[in-house]
């Protein structure tokens, strides 16, 4: 018989989507508290809303895969807390 050889595998896997819409979540620049399984965490999605606190800006730490943090700044760029924002997570 014949010998076959493999000289190259690809193996992909297309991982459908998980999306997570937060509303209303107080940025305060401790981990985002969501609720679905996810193995890993593609895109975080911040949109802050009107506040009287003078947060200006979000920036999102996605340092920890697992554990996104987003904070809020003034604008003179200092971390201010308790400003809302709708959050979306997507990943798989």
């Amino acid at each position: 018989g014949t010998v076959g050889e493999i000289d190259a595998l690809l193996f992909q896997v297309d991982a459908p989507d998980i999306v997570e819409v937060l509303s209303n979540q107080t940025v305060n620049g401790g981990a985002i508290a969501y609720t679905k399984n996810f193995t890993a965490i593609n895109a975080v999605l911040v949109t802050l809303q009107t506040n009287a606190l003078g947060v200006v800006t979000v920036e999102t730490d996605k340092t920890i895969p697992l554990a996104p943090k987003v904070t809020g700044y003034n604008s003179s760029h200092v971390a201010t807390s308790g400003a809302k924002a709708d959050i979306t997570i997507q990943g798989y």
